[in-house]
């Protein structure tokens, strides 16, 4: 947590908190009473990636784009890299919500993460396997979220409201656990 709270800039204390959490290094709980015993100054940013690791976020930019999404009310129901009987970890935002909506992956890939080939090839891979079940997938990357956030919604919601025009596919997703 000390990582986290001398992180410069903040940024980089929320991805410590959330890889952390994502990795299976510690536990959100762990996070939150390591918060609760510590001084609450300069607390603020690992505060909220426990929230934003609590919600599913696996990086900073899902994390923004789960808020982006979130924040704009066109989708009943989002969910951080949600698990599913038709494939095993997605990796991305996914939206489902009883019968009235549709599902709708939202990866974001990052250079990063996906630079090594045998990586970009699992990415592309993935994306097909939501294709394969009737699911829509909208990629985005980390810069277009941070640099056209509102471009990134507008073509979330118009690939959304496509999805709401086809046959809904048969895929159940649930939200995925958080370690707690």
């Amino acid at each position: 947590m000390r990582a986290a709270l001398d992180a410069w800039p903040a940024e980089h204390g929320r991805a410590v908190v959330i890889e952390a959490v994502q990795r299976g290094l510690c536990t959100t709980a762990a996070l939150r009473h390591e918060l609760e015993d510590g001084p609450r100054r300069a607390s603020a940013v690992p505060r909220r990636a426990v929230e934003e690791a609590e919600a599913g976020a696996w990086s900073v930019p899902e994390a923004d784009l789960l808020a982006l999404l979130v924040a704009d009310r066109a989708f009943p129901t989002v969910w951080a890299n949600p698990i599913s009987a038709a494939w095993t970890a997605i990796g991305c935002l996914g939206r489902t919500a009883g019968s009235t909506t549709w599902p709708l992956a939202v990866p974001v890939h990052s250079r990063h993460y996906h630079a090594d080939p045998s990586d970009w090839d699992r990415t592309v891979m993935t994306d097909g396997v939501y294709a394969e079940h009737g699911v829509v997938v909208v990629a985005v990357t980390p810069n277009m979220i941070a640099r056209q956030p509102e471009a990134v919604l507008e073509r979330v919601r118009r690939s959304y409201g496509a999805a709401a025009l086809r046959p809904r596919p048969a895929v159940v997703a649930r939200p995925r656990p958080t370690p707690r």
